[in-house]
């Protein structure tokens, strides 16, 4: 079972009372989109500015969706022929979207007096670093850690130069920031540990789910499971998310629930796992469903368990939320599993392998009643914990603290 720690910093359940602050938001991403670093940027500064805070957002020319009209939005220019919409650094975004909205952001801050500048993850804690030098205090929220998810990028080059670069970026960068915002307790604990961010100034704030687009399905899906099954996954396909892992855990799957069905939503190409979906011998048995984020909840409901291959997650996995909001039985590798605890709200898989992930989804399919009982207590913890208003309330603690402890 994983467990976190519990902050240094104590974050009160409500905002405090004091005057209306005015916040720079920064995200080197598409805002809104679905995935999960634009749905924590987008839903944290909707929810900021829902408690009376005047908030501006500067962000790349394109997005998937709509804002909440409270929110300023400044974008860059759409710049022909690069897609920002992919999860990950790539030479498009370091060379030139990164460099527009560092400029985007200094004309901003030249023409407003901001309280605070918000950075979300590396490249917005950079563009804050270049843009806002020492005048106005920046807080960085960070999403996870560089030195295991870099590798999976670019497979062109050696995984070890690309840990060695993520583990010098997530050692140098966060303390940088006047404070930090982690999106979970284990990344909070990981730069604690390591050295980088004392703990009196860092908090883990996770993120939070939209409860009344969700359908209150507490008792399993209509589709009865001894037909063989359905699995969900939700989300991008980029290759930290383990998707091979997930097809080798769907095939171990198959050799005992041969009508079993694995359901993809995703907006992402599958091209990439094609072949080996066909080497595994599973493609007839994966449907792929573009889905609408308001809908997402609606096709949740409709699974027996819920699926999250990740190998290892520092941040919050936003899946994780939806799949337990959904009252849906989650199964994830141990690392990945958080918020949900072994057991109670989620089952984690403890070793990292598509046969062991396999094993643990049969075996909740095999125990419905017992697939009930924590689709159940997965969606009380969320009501309980997980909603934007109460994690914007925390987040605004911080804002206060920040500012009354005369860091400006």
């Amino acid at each position: 079972m994983v467990t976190h720690r519990r902050s240094a910093v104590t974050l009160p359940d409500s905002a405090s009372s004091g005057r209306r602050l005015k916040i720079c938001v920064v995200a080197a991403c598409p805002v809104p989109y679905p995935r999960g670093t634009p749905v924590r940027v987008t839903r944290f500064a909707e929810a900021v500015a829902a408690l009376g805070h005047e908030v501006h957002l500067v962000t790349y020319g394109f997005g998937s969706g709509t804002i909440d009209a409270s929110v300023h939005v400044h974008r860059g220019p759409r710049v022909p022929l690069l897609d920002p919409g992919p999860a990950g650094p790539s030479l498009g975004k370091l060379a030139v979207l990164d460099p527009i909205l560092a400029l985007q952001l200094r004309k901003l801050l030249r023409s407003h007096d901001f309280d605070i500048v918000h950075a979300h993850h590396y490249e917005g804690l950079l563009a804050a670093l270049v843009a806002a030098g020492s005048k106005t205090p920046i807080l960085y929220d960070a999403h996870t850690v560089l030195e295991s998810e870099l590798p999976t990028y670019a497979s062109w080059l050696m995984p070890m130069p690309k840990r060695w670069i993520g583990r010098w970026i997530d050692r140098t960068l966060p303390a940088r920031a006047r404070f930090v915002v982690a999106a979970s307790g284990q990344l909070r604990n990981h730069l604690v540990e390591n050295g980088v961010v004392p703990g009196d100034r860092i908090a883990a704030i996770g993120n939070g789910v939209e409860l009344e687009a969700l359908e209150k399905n507490r008792d399993g899906p209509g589709e009865a499971a001894s037909g063989g099954g359905v699995l969900a996954y939700a989300g991008n396909l980029a290759p930290y998310q383990g998707i091979d892992k997930l097809l080798e855990a769907f095939r171990s799957v198959l050799t005992t629930r041969p009508a079993a069905r694995l359901r993809i939503l995703t907006d992402c190409s599958f091209a990439p796992y094609e072949a080996l979906a066909g080497r595994l011998g599973v493609r007839d048995r994966i449907e792929l469903r573009s889905v609408p984020l308001e809908l997402l909840p609606l096709e949740l409901t409709k699974a027996h368990v819920a699926v999250n291959p990740r190998p290892r997650c520092d941040g919050v996995p936003q899946k994780n939320l939806n799949y337990m909001a959904a009252s849906r039985p989650l199964v994830a590798f141990a690392e990945s599993l958080h918020p949900a605890e072994h057991e109670r709200t989620g089952i984690a898989v403890h070793r990292v392998s598509g046969e062991a992930l396999g094993e643990r989804i049969s075996w909740l399919l095999d125990r419905p009643e017992e697939g009930a009982r924590l689709g159940r207590a997965a969606r009380v913890a969320i009501e309980r914990e997980y909603t934007w208003p109460r994690q914007a309330a925390r987040l605004d603690a911080i804002y206060r603290r920040l500012l009354d402890t005369g860091t400006r």
